[in-house]
């Protein structure tokens, strides 16, 4: 992320904290807390934007297994940054942020909510 905006030429601050997330045992949800990284990206060279967030964080769904999640936030005026951004962050990735391989859909769960929709919502803020 760092590195994808820092070529685009964003300026940033990335800060830490938690969120409250739920996994299951045993078919019972419990709650639990998931360490998070927000980038508020504020503006591109000299120019000021409307500040956009992301929040991106591991949500840890049974003992082994997770599924990464980056949750955006404040871009109604700034749409097109976002999607410049989130752009050049699939470039750098290793693969599509939306295609689990068959081990990790078998691990969190084939007809898991978060698998099912991560393709639709990236589509959504892409489109």
């Amino acid at each position: 992320m760092r590195q994808a905006m820092d070529e685009l030429g964003y300026r940033f601050e990335r800060s830490s904290g938690t969120k409250m997330a739920t996994r299951i045992i045993i078919l019972i949800p419990i709650p639990s807390k998931c360490y998070v990284f927000r980038f508020a990206v504020t503006g591109k060279g000299e120019s000021e934007i409307k500040p956009i967030y992301f929040d991106i964080y591991d949500k840890r769904l049974t003992q082994n297994t997770f599924v990464p999640v980056m949750e955006v936030s404040g871009y109604d005026e700034t749409r097109q940054e976002m999607k410049e951004i989130l752009n050049k962050l699939i470039e750098k990735l290793p693969r599509k942020p939306w295609d689990f391989n068959f081990a990790q859909k078998s691990a969190i769960g084939l007809l898991n909510a978060d698998i099912l929709r991560a393709k639709g919502d990236w589509a959504r803020a892409l489109g």
